[in-house]
């Protein structure tokens, strides 16, 4: 992660402006440092008064984000912490936007805006909206419903019977979101189509997921250092993976669609970033284990490994929860200026990659596919850059802030781009 001090911001912000980036997801490391991070060090270094706040919903969620918040702090970057109310417990909207009118009654006084992340979120805060006189923005972050139907396929038959709760929940906080936010952000067209079609196009915007371009880039240096610090040849051809090996990344099946390869080809090495390295290796065979090079790193050093790789996997399945999706990760593969093995399951990259001409489709195997030249990857990284890179996108967020904030909540419809 970026060294955070050489962004913190002066003291002098005037709290009447205030704005709080709200979620309920305690700190998760993908989505803390590769988004949430981000989004607001970059809000704060052009001027706006935006403060972090996390609420844990869960006893161990809360543990972990402890943790991790003393780890930010020591970096220096303040945010609040909060114990939150378990979304599955009856009554718990109402629970957790008690808790959070407290909060803002002793640390949020004139707060002007809550940027809500997730519907849950918005649904929240709408319900103490009245009292406090911010605007909401409804930052929704994908399909809900296809992804609780989803998640369902998994659960025990006793669990079962809870679904349509869960869903009873999804759409009441859905119809919270819609009606009471002020303004509405999706990460995909296909998303506001599916959670809100007539949501007025005035008062919204789409701004995909994207990567930080001075963390994400090819530079032909950096690949030769890296591959030579892997022990990686000239010749040998490296196919890399990064994400977990939960079941909606595809892992199994990114396995079986390169392991005919590389029993074939023994210079063929595939590199794997997952937080778990060792859990990764055995779904190789002991034959192939040698060419397979697992690690688990943080954001900072992920870029130096795609770099020095030849191209990345990408799979999805085509189901509900991906056709709307909008993956960071997609956007660093593409920064650092990498072809990708990518099935069609995620609209948006599909379009994006025809327009970039680095797509390699999933069925393109057992074919090894012609690495890109240095100066390819370059031109590719720099026309990602202006599609993909958080820098690209910063400016509409600034935008959408300060309209709102000068709008005192009289009409957002100015703050379309």
């Amino acid at each position: 992660m970026m060294n955070i001090s050489l962004y913190q911001v002066k003291t002098t912000m005037v709290n009447s402006n205030k704005i709080i980036y709200l979620l309920y997801e305690g700190l998760p490391v993908t989505v803390i440092e590769s988004q949430v991070i981000n989004h607001v060090l970059a809000m704060r270094e052009a001027g706006i008064n935006v403060e972090l706040w996390s609420f844990a919903c869960t006893r161990s969620d809360f543990k972990v984000a402890k943790y991790r918040e003393q780890v930010l702090r020591k970096k220096g970057f303040n945010l609040r912490l909060f114990r939150g109310v378990r979304a599955a417990i009856p009554f718990s909207i109402f629970m957790n936007a008690l808790l959070l009118a407290i909060a803002i009654k002793r640390w949020g006084m004139g707060v002007r805006i809550i940027h809500a992340r997730t519907e849950f979120s918005a649904s929240i805060a709408s319900l103490i909206k009245v009292y406090f006189k911010y605007m909401i923005i409804w930052d929704a972050r994908g399909d809900t419903f296809a992804e609780a139907m989803l998640l369902s396929e998994s659960w025990p038959w006793y669990k079962k019977i809870l679904l349509k709760y869960k869903l009873f929940r999804t759409e009441r906080n859905l119809l919270i979101s819609r009606k009471y936010s002020d303004y509405a952000l999706f990460v995909t067209e296909e998303l506001q189509q599916i959670l809100a079609p007539q949501y007025p196009r005035t008062k919204s915007s789409v701004i995909s997921c994207a990567a930080n371009a001075d963390q994400f880039y090819f530079d032909p240096e950096l690949r030769r250092r890296k591959r030579s610090d892997l022990g990686i040849a000239t010749n040998e051809y490296v196919f890399i993976y990064s994400g977990s090996l939960t079941k909606w990344q595809c892992f199994p099946e990114t396995v079986d669609l390169l392991r005919p390869l590389m029993e074939l080809h023994s210079h063929i090495k595939f590199v794997i970033l997952t937080p778990s390295p060792a859990e990764a290796l055995v779904y190789f065979p002991r034959s192939i284990q040698s060419q397979v090079i697992c690690k688990s790193v943080g954001l900072q050093e992920v870029n130096s490994y795609l770099n020095a790789s030849d191209i990345a996997i990408f799979l999805r399945n085509e189901n509900a929860v991906n056709f709307v999706a909008s993956p960071v990760k997609y956007a660093e593969y593409c920064m650092a200026g990498l072809p990708i093995i990518m099935t069609k399951a995620v609209k948006s990259a599909c379009k994006t990659s025809k327009q970039l001409e680095n797509i390699v489709w999933e069925n393109y195997l057992p074919q090894l596919p012609d690495r890109f030249s240095d100066e390819k990857r370059l031109n590719l990284s720099s026309c990602a850059a202006e599609l993909l890179s958080r820098q690209k996108m910063n400016p509409v967020y600034l935008k959408i802030y300060s309209r709102l904030l000068e709008s005192n909540g009289t009409d957002a419809s100015n703050c379309k781009e």
